[in-house]
């Protein structure tokens, strides 16, 4: 028996793998991403008038991957290349001011104390009465890792839903209980049906693969 259940959408970022335990088909699924944390976010301004300078920054991390990025103001004499490095690592550059601005710089650097030294290169001479004073902001984010869930597909011959969007689960029905996890849906995916299956306010009981081994999910109007 297959449940086809209404449409709807939330966006919840993941990624699929597939996988079996003990007969029973399931999905890892990494969990939405907490936001970006910043570590340091340092105003500075210094003298680069003979085309290089360099600023140090100190930040503590707690997960691998830090993002950087530099901001120059629009005074100083020319375009930049902040060059990034981290304990002593080259952490690659990025482009900076006069509408050059590049992405930031992404690396995995480990948890823990670290330095970063940011040295600034004009891109063209500074010439003379031109400000010579680079000033500008350096801002730190650690990126967390996703966690990562597993959710299960239908096993053989037990009755299955159409996740019809991306969704949270619980512990409890009526989102009053302990968010365990997401489902990830509107592509076809299937979940198994928990023995009570679907109320007819659409919380439906679902097969979980860790404890409590049932959980529920909404997969009502979005």
């Amino acid at each position: 028996m297959k449940t086809v259940l209404a449409n709807g959408h939330r966006t919840i970022t993941r990624t699929a793998v597939a996988a079996t335990s003990a007969g029973l088909a399931v999905i890892a699924l990494a969990s939405p991403a907490s936001a970006d944390r910043t570590v340091a976010n340092q105003d500075f301004a210094v003298d680069c008038g003979g085309g290089a300078c360099e600023v140090q920054v100190p930040f503590t991390m707690t997960d691998p991957l830090v993002k950087i990025n530099a901001t120059q103001s629009d005074f100083y004499c020319a375009r930049s290349i902040a060059f990034y490095n981290i304990d002593g690592r080259d952490m690659g550059s990025q482009r900076v001011g006069g509408g050059w601005q590049q992405a930031p710089v992404q690396q995995s650097i480990g948890p823990g104390n670290h330095t970063l030294r940011v040295t600034f290169k004009a891109l063209a001479d500074c010439k003379d009465g031109v400000q010579t004073v680079l000033s500008g902001r350096i801002q730190v984010d650690e990126v967390p890792r996703p966690v990562k869930t597993l959710v299960p597909q239908a096993p053989g011959g037990g009755p299955v839903a159409t996740v019809p969007f991306d969704t949270d689960v619980y512990d409890a029905p009526d989102g009053t209980g302990t968010r365990l996890g997401s489902l990830e849906g509107g592509e076809g995916q299937t979940v198994a049906l928990g023995p009570i299956g679907c109320r007819p306010d659409q919380w439906c009981q679902i097969v979980w693969p860790q404890p409590p081994d049932l959980a529920w999910t909404f997969f009502g109007p979005q």
